[in-house]
């Protein structure tokens, strides 16, 4: 067996018979960027600069971030309807001045770290914009995730789930040994040539024609013509085949004294209804929960309540609004749009029920978060009513808990012949990075997924992150004048039939 990181301590002093093993986290986590890109530093307009999101707010979250031997981050302020308020991002911080590349991460929860390319952010205020008439913009950028608070699951990631600007990676390591890896196998000019292809209309450029980023299909609301497929089609054609899955998942909570587990489980099986011509009307989930109970002190378990009528209903009415909710995976702004059976109802009020000693844990919102993730994920990469076989078992006889875990893992175009029936985006982003960077929005359920711990793994304690940094889609060659023209003519077509 391997043994964490340990401090030992000899005890003899305390006049006990042997050594006592400790195991301790490391005080902080070096955060290492290595810069490979051709912003280097050289001149203003090659220059990196980081930008630490903190929420901004009345006050400052716990963030405990140094470089350069304690230099902190720092946060300006504005004043909104006479409050004084921190800005959302830190002050710009040159990667070219930070000695060694290296910050001192004691405390960080759910930080996003921004880098731009070239000119720095000109507002701080809130978290830049994905399109050119928002404050960041006009700047090229790319983010990753940290949260590092001193628990063993703390963890981050690499996210392209709404916009793609630059592939970047993270390496961990304990000491001088690698842990983990999350990185692209693709150059920035292929993924681009693969973004541009799937929607060229989702290119966002200034007005010199430089490529600031592309624009994920989970970033458009409604408003906003979509210029990615609708899922109708897909939907039709689930509908004509007949088959129905079966949507199976669970997630436990804790009480607020720990002494009880509760796993609640989706039992949930596919279906639509139609109007009178046959068309699908609106995607359904038929079933229940059911409920396992745990006692933590003995690891008794037995069978608690069962959620009948827990059904889901999404609405395939109004077009804009069904894909936007199954591209972004949540309802929330379209509660017209999904309707929830009595079982429901009563499962928040056994989750709201004191006794039960869970009213604080989320669960009914995590739950119901999880039906929809669950359906949406199988719409997404192409899971729905597919006959495929896999590892000898057709895909539609499996539970959809099983799709996630297939190992080799397999999903989207890999299981989908129709580039129609998933996700085209989340399928490029998930392909360049094998899986090493959030495509959708519910991409860490799919094997080990993108996910890098920053306190502990595999029995050892992180000591630190390497950031590798790669040339931006700024940087690719645009075609010639006429490519671009015939380009722009066909990516019209192409969009208009994605539509």
């Amino acid at each position: 067996m391997k043994f964490p990181q340990c401090l030992l301590i000899a005890a003899a002093s305390l006049a006990l018979s042997a050594g006592s093993a400790f195991c301790q986290a490391p005080a902080y986590l070096d955060l290492i960027f290595n810069n490979s890109s051709s912003f280097n530093g050289s001149s203003p307009a090659e220059d990196i600069y980081l930008y630490f999101s903190n929420g901004g707010g009345a006050t400052l979250k716990d963030i405990d971030i140094t470089y350069n031997g304690g230099t902190g981050l720092t946060y300006g302020t504005f004043v909104q309807n006479n409050n004084t308020l921190y800005n959302d991002l830190s002050n710009g911080i040159r990667l070219a001045d930070v000695t060694s590349g290296t910050f001192r991460v004691t405390t960080a929860s759910s930080v996003a770290v921004y880098l731009t390319y070239g000119n720095q952010f000109t507002s701080l205020a809130a978290a830049p914009g994905f399109f050119t008439n928002s404050a960041g913009g006009l700047n090229v950028f790319q983010n990753f995730e940290i949260t590092r608070t001193g628990g063993n699951g703390d963890q981050g990631n690499l996210t392209n789930i709404n916009y793609f600007a630059a592939p970047l990676s993270i390496t961990s390591y304990a000491g001088t040994t690698q842990l983990q890896q999350t990185q692209f196998n693709k150059t920035t000019s292929q993924i681009y040539s693969a973004l541009e292809a799937i929607s060229p209309t989702s290119k966002i450029v200034d007005t010199n024609g430089t490529t600031l980023r592309f624009v994920g299909p989970s970033t458009y609301p409604p408003a906003l013509v979509p210029p990615f497929q609708s899922f109708i089609p897909y939907m039709e054609a689930a509908n004509t085949s007949g088959i129905s899955n079966i949507i199976q998942k669970s997630n436990a909570f804790n009480s607020t004294d720990g002494t009880t587990n509760y796993d609640f489980t989706l039992n949930l099986t596919t279906s639509f209804t139609e109007d009178g011509g046959g068309n699908p009307t609106a995607l359904v989930l038929n079933g229940n929960i059911s409920t396992a109970i745990k006692d933590n002190s003995n690891g008794n378990t037995k069978a608690g309540p069962t959620f009948l009528d827990s059904s889901v209903t999404i609405s395939m009415t109004n077009v804009d609004n069904f894909n936007a909710i199954i591209y972004g995976q949540a309802f929330g702004q379209y509660l017209s749009d999904v309707t929830f059976g009595a079982g429901w109802t009563s499962l928040q009020n056994f989750v709201n029920d004191p006794t039960n000693g869970i009213t604080t844990s989320g669960a009914f919102n995590t739950t119901q978060n999880l039906a929809i993730g669950e359906i949406t994920s199988a719409i997404l990469m192409g899971f729905l009513a597919n006959t495929t076989i896999v590892n000898g078992t057709p895909l539609n006889t499996m539970p959809s808990e099983d799709w996630w875990i297939i190992d080799p893992l397999q999903a989207f175009s890999e299981v989908q012949s129709n580039a129609d029936f998933y996700n085209q985006w989340g399928n490029e982003i998930y392909d360049a990075s094998t899986n090493g960077s959030y495509s959708i929005p519910y991409a860490d359920r799919l094997g080990t997924g993108p996910l890098v711990n920053s306190v502990f793994f595999n029995n050892q304690f992180v000591t630190s992150w390497e950031v590798g940094i790669f040339d931006p889609v700024s940087v690719v060659p645009e075609p010639t004048t006429v490519g671009m023209l015939a380009l722009g003519v066909a990516g019209m077509l192409l969009a208009r039939r994605k539509r």
